[in-house]
């Protein structure tokens, strides 16, 4: 990863979204430009204005709950690739895999954000995204 990836945190629990920031702030800040919103809404106009490598998504906003933000998001950026953030770390969760039915690339235990985790599952889900983008 030569080039500096623009990322989209969408996160309302601030001390989540602080987590997910130290974590881009150990790895390198010259690698990550972090944009963080609380709301989906605030994410749908951050988006209209600048395109994101990646986009972090917590299934628990305000203004979208579940399944349906990364719905949302699949609509209006397909080739871009959302990581989920969870509370649950069962990778055999229903809701996960429908998740990567709907389009998600990866799932985050948001107890077990790191910044490894961070940037494998950020490395995976480019990659994962490009394959996909390939095969079509």
């Amino acid at each position: 990863m030569s080039e500096r990836l623009s990322v989209l945190l969408i996160e309302d629990d601030i001390i989540d979204a602080e987590r997910v920031e130290r974590s881009f702030a150990i790895v390198s800040p010259t690698i990550f430009e972090l944009t963080h919103v609380p709301r989906f809404l605030d994410a749908i106009q951050a988006i209209k204005k600048q395109q994101f490598h990646v986009v972090i998504l917590d299934l628990g906003l305000p203004d979208s709950t579940g399944l349906n933000g990364v719905k949302r998001l699949m609509d209006l950026i397909p080739s871009t690739p959302v990581i989920v953030l969870t509370g649950s770390d069962d990778d055999d969760d229903d809701e996960a895999l429908a998740g990567i039915e709907l389009g998600a690339q990866e799932f985050i235990d948001k107890n077990a954000v790191a910044p490894s985790v961070l940037v494998r599952s950020i490395r995976h889900a480019m990659k994962r995204k490009q394959f996909l983008l390939q095969q079509l």
